[in-house]
C-alpha cells in the first residue's frame, strides 16, 4: 500500500513537472513572438528613416555615386573644394530632413507612409510660385522670377516617382543658385517649352539635371549661361541620355568643370567646339564612365587647369584622344586619369607632369588602359611605375614590347627603343626618348607584286609590299595594276587581298603583248637654191618603218655646192606620215673670157687666195663641161697690170709733153 501511495505521488510529480516545462515553453514562445515583432517594427523604421535620408542626401550633398562602380575614386573626392560643398550642404540636409518629417509621418512603420499622397491637380508651393502636379505626371511651372530655388525633387517626397514632364506655362527667371534645380526627378522624360526658362543669372548650374535616369533628349540651345560659374556634376549620371545639345553654352566664366558628364552612359556624340575653358580650374572626372566615342577638345585652354584626376577614366568606347595641345604646367593631379579607358591612341606630347610630384598624384594614371597601343610623349613628361602602365601579352601578331617610332612609322616603326611597359617607365628619359610608342609587331613575309607576260618573262620591275603579321593587304587597286605600253592585262595569278604572313606571298599580274603594227614613214626630199629658193631638181622619195633611222646623202648637181648649214639634218627617225626634208645649194663663182671685168675680178681673186692657198687651183677634169675655161696664171696676171701701167706712164707723159709745148708757143 505505501509502495502504490509512493508511485502515485511520483507519477503526480512528474506530471507537476510537465506541465511547469510546458509553461516554460509556451512563456518562452509569446516572449519570442514579441521579440520578432519588436525587431521587425524597429527594422522598418530604419528602413524608411534611411530612405528619407538617402534622398535628402542626394538633393543637396555633392558625393558621386562612382564609389559603386570604382571604390577608389571615393578616396579622391577630399579636394578642399568637396569637403566645403559637403560641409555646406550637410547643413541643408539637416533642415530638409526635419522640414519633411514635420509634414510626412515616416516613423509609423507603416508602408503607407510611401503612397503617393498627390491627388489629380494637387498645387505645391515652390518657395513662392504654386506648382500643379496632374495625374498624367505633368508638373506646371508657372512664370515669373525666382531665386535660389529649392530643388524641385524635395518639394515633395512624390516628385522623384511621379514627374514625368514639367511644362513651363510662362516665362520664368532662376536667379543665383540653381544647384540641384531639376536633379533626382528619376521619371522625368521631358521638357515642354524649356526656351521661356531665363537663366541669363544663373551663377551656379551645379547637379541642375543630376540623375535623370529616364531622360534620353536634352536640347539646351536657349540656354544663357554666361553668368555661371560652375557646371559641376551638371549631367552626373543622366545614364539614359543619347542627345545632349550645349552647343550654345557660354562657358567663359566657369571655373568648375568636375564630374560634368560623368556617368552619361549612352552618351554616344558630344559637341564641345564652343566651350571656353580659359577660367577653369577643376576638370576632376569630367567624362568619367561617360559613352562618348568621338572628342574633339582639342582646343581647350588648360593653363589654369589643376585637377584632372579621373577625367577620362572608365570612356570604355573613346578610341583616340587628342591632348597634345593641353598645357599641364599647372596641374599637381593626374591620378587615374585614363583608368579603365579603351584608348587605344594617345597624344599627350605636350604634357608636363612636373608639378604633380606626389605618388598619389600620378598613381593609375593608365591603370588597365589594356588597349592603349599608341602613346606620344613629349620631352616635359616623365614615366613613373606608379602610372602603371599595363604588360603587353606576346601574340602572334605583338612582341609585347613598346617600339619607338623613330625615322618609320607608326605602322612600320624604326627606332632602336624596344622596352617591356616597366621597362619604358624605369628607362624613359624624356630629353632623349621623348617620340611616339607603339606595340612593336612582328614583321611579315614580304609581298612580291610581279608583273609578267604570258610566257612568264618579266616585262617590269616587281612591287615589294612590306607588312606585320596578321596585317591586311590590298593589291587589286590601280596603284598596283599597271599600264604597261605594248601590253594588256590579262588576269591576276594570286590572292589580291589577305593577311600578311610568315610565309613569302606573291601577286603576279599577267599580261598579254600587244599586236604589232607596221607603219610606214615617207620622206620627201627637196634640192633647193639657197639664193633664189628655185627647185634645182625634182624631188626625190624614200620610205622606212616608222621608228627606224634614215641617211640621206646629198646629190651632186653641176655649177652648185651643197649648203650642210642651210639644209634639215641628213639623219633622223621615220615618222608616222609624210615628213619632207629640204636640201640647199649654193651656186658656184663663173669667170666668163673676154670680159675684163670678170676678168679683173677672177684676177683679185687670185690674188686674195694666193693669200691664203698657196697651192695651185685644181684644174677641172675633160668631163667637166666648162673645163676649157681656165682661169689665168698668178704671173699672167701681175704681167698684165705692168703691161697697163707702162702704157698709161707713156700716156701720160706724151700728154704732159703737148702742155708744156703748147704753153711755150703762147708766149
Amino acid at each position: 500500500m505505501k509502495r502504490l501511495k509512493q508511485k502515485e505521488r511520483q507519477s503526480d510529480d512528474q506530471h507537476k513537472m510537465i506541465i511547469k516545462r510546458l509553461s516554460t515553453i509556451f512563456v518562452c514562445g509569446i516572449l519570442l513572438t514579441n521579440l520578432l515583432t519588436t525587431t521587425s517594427f524597429a527594422q522598418n523604421q530604419t528602413e524608411e528613416t534611411t530612405s528619407i535620408n538617402q534622398t535628402a542626401d542626394s538633393s543637396n550633398v555633392e558625393v558621386p555615386n562612382v564609389e559603386a562602380k570604382n571604390p577608389v575614386v571615393a578616396n579622391k573626392l577630399s579636394t578642399e573644394e568637396n569637403q566645403s560643398q559637403l560641409q555646406t550642404d550637410s547643413l541643408s540636409t539637416v533642415n530638409v530632413l526635419s522640414t519633411n518629417s514635420e509634414e510626412t509621418d515616416i516613423t509609423t512603420g507603416d508602408d503607407t507612409a510611401q503612397s503617393d499622397p498627390i491627388v489629380v491637380g494637387q498645387t505645391f508651393d515652390w518657395d513662392g510660385l504654386t506648382l500643379t502636379l496632374t495625374e498624367d505626371g505633368v508638373l506646371h511651372i508657372p512664370g515669373g522670377s525666382i531665386t535660389d530655388p529649392t530643388p524641385l525633387h524635395t518639394v515633395d517626397l512624390a516628385f522623384p516617382r511621379k514627374v514625368q514632364t514639367i511644362q513651363f506655362e510662362g516665362d520664368l527667371t532662376i536667379n543665383g543658385d540653381a544647384t540641384f534645380l531639376f536633379g533626382s526627378l528619376s521619371e522625368l522624360t521631358q521638357f515642354v517649352n524649356l526656351s521661356k526658362l531665363n537663366t541669363s543669372n544663373v551663377t551656379s548650374m551645379r547637379h541642375m539635371f543630376r540623375e535623370l535616369r529616364k531622360m534620353t533628349t536634352l536640347d539646351l540651345s536657349s540656354f544663357d549661361t554666361s553668368n555661371v560659374t560652375t557646371m559641376s556634376s551638371m549631367f552626373d549620371y543622366d545614364d539614359a541620355l543619347t542627345s545632349l545639345n550645349v552647343s550654345s553654352f557660354d562657358t567663359s566664366n566657369v571655373t568648375n568643370m568636375g564630374f560634368m558628364f560623368s556617368g552619361t552612359d549612352n552618351l554616344s556624340q558630344l559637341d564641345l567646339s564652343n566651350f571656353n575653358t580659359n577660367n577653369v580650374t577643376y576638370m576632376s572626372a569630367m567624362f568619367q564612365f561617360s559613352g562618348i566615342e568621338e572628342l574633339d577638345i582639342s582646343h581647350f585652354n588648360t593653363d589654369k587647369v589643376t585637377t584632372m584626376d579621373f577625367m577620362f577614366s572608365n570612356t570604355r568606347h573613346l578610341k583616340s584622344l587628342d591632348l597634345k595641345n593641353f598645357d599641364t604646367a599647372k596641374v599637381y593631379d593626374m591620378s587615374y586619369m585614363f583608368q579603365s579607358s579603351s584608348i587605344k591612341s594617345l597624344d599627350i606630347n605636350n604634357f608636363d607632369n612636373a608639378y604633380a610630384t606626389s605618388g598619389a598624384h600620378i598613381e593609375g594614371m593608365f591603370t588597365n588602359c589594356f588597349e592603349l597601343a599608341t602613346i606620344k610623349v613629349g620631352q616635359n613628361f616623365k614615366f613613373d611605375a606608379l602610372m602603371e602602365l599595363p604588360f603587353i601579352s606576346a601574340t602572334d601578331r605583338y612582341t609585347g614590347k613598346w617600339q619607338n617610332v623613330g625615322v618609320g612609322t607608326e605602322a612600320m616603326p624604326e627606332g632602336k627603343q624596344i622596352w617591356s611597359s616597366s621597362e619604358l617607365m624605369e628607362n624613359y628619359h624624356q630629353l632623349t626618348d621623348a617620340d611616339t610608342y607603339v606595340w612593336q609587331m612582328n614583321r611579315a613575309k614580304d609581298l612580291t607584286v610581279s608583273y609578267q607576260d604570258v610566257d612568264g618573262n618579266d616585262i617590269a620591275d616587281a612591287t615589294i609590299v612590306p607588312g606585320n603579321i596578321q596585317d591586311t593587304y590590298d593589291v587589286s587597286t590601280d596603284v598596283y595594276q599597271l599600264a604597261i605600253d605594248g601590253y594588256t592585262f590579262k588576269e591576276i595569278q594570286g590572292a589580291t587581298q589577305g593577311q600578311f604572313s610568315d610565309v613569302e606571298q606573291v601577286v603576279t599580274f599577267v599580261y598579254t603583248k600587244d599586236p604589232v603594227s607596221i607603219k610606214i614613214g615617207t620622206l620627201t626630199i627637196q634640192y633647193l637654191d639657197a639664193t633664189t629658193g628655185l627647185e634645182l631638181q625634182a624631188p626625190l622619195s624614200q620610205s622606212g618603218n616608222v621608228g627606224t633611222t634614215y641617211t640621206i646623202s646629198p646629190v651632186a648637181i653641176n655649177g652648185y655646192t651643197f649648203a650642210t648649214a642651210l639644209s634639215d639634218p641628213l639623219t633622223g627617225q621615220y615618222a608616222d606620215g609624210e615628213t619632207t626634208i629640204t636640201l640647199r645649194y649654193q651656186a658656184n663663182d663663173v669667170v666668163e673670157k673676154n670680159d675684163p671685168i670678170k676678168e679683173s675680178n677672177v684676177v683679185e681673186s687670185a690674188k686674195q687666195e694666193q693669200l691664203t692657198n698657196p697651192e695651185p687651183v685644181t684644174k677641172p677634169t675633160s668631163s667637166d663641161p666648162k673645163g676649157t675655161d681656165q682661169l689665168p696664171q698668178t704671173g699672167e696676171s701681175v704681167t698684165s697690170w705692168f703691161t697697163i701701167a707702162g702704157f698709161g706712164l707713156i700716156a701720160v707723159a706724151v700728154l704732159a709733153w703737148f702742155y708744156k709745148r703748147k704753153q711755150h708757143t703762147e708766149k
